[in-house]
């Protein structure tokens, strides 16, 4: 939910507009990071977005959300961590693009 909440507070900063192919979290996601990220794309980052979108890696927005909305897939501990892990770098530009020049 912190992560959606999150995506779409920066594209309503930067008028972003998701289109009909941007229903999904994943691409909603990717988009907003490809704004964040266009003028200094790393291999790390490209990997971060690629995980997201396929449905059978660990990481992706579908696992995430199967653990969100089922009585039965409940994570471990490390998973949690993991997927804290993975999103970090992402929701951190958010969070400080976000707050640039409240302080001013």
């Amino acid at each position: 939910m912190l992560i959606e909440l999150l995506t779409q507070a920066y594209a309503n900063k930067h008028t972003i507009i998701f289109g009909e192919k941007e229903k999904k979290l994943s691409n909603k996601i990717g988009r907003v990071f490809d704004h964040i990220q266009s003028p200094k794309k790393d291999t790390e980052n490209v990997k971060f977005i690629k995980n997201l979108s396929q449905t059978n890696t660990y990481f992706s927005i579908g696992t995430l959300n199967g653990f969100v909305h089922s009585s039965s897939n409940l994570p471990v501990a490390q998973d949690l961590i993991n997927f804290a892990d993975n999103f970090e770098s992402y929701m951190s530009l958010i969070i400080e693009d976000l707050n640039e020049g409240k302080n001013e």
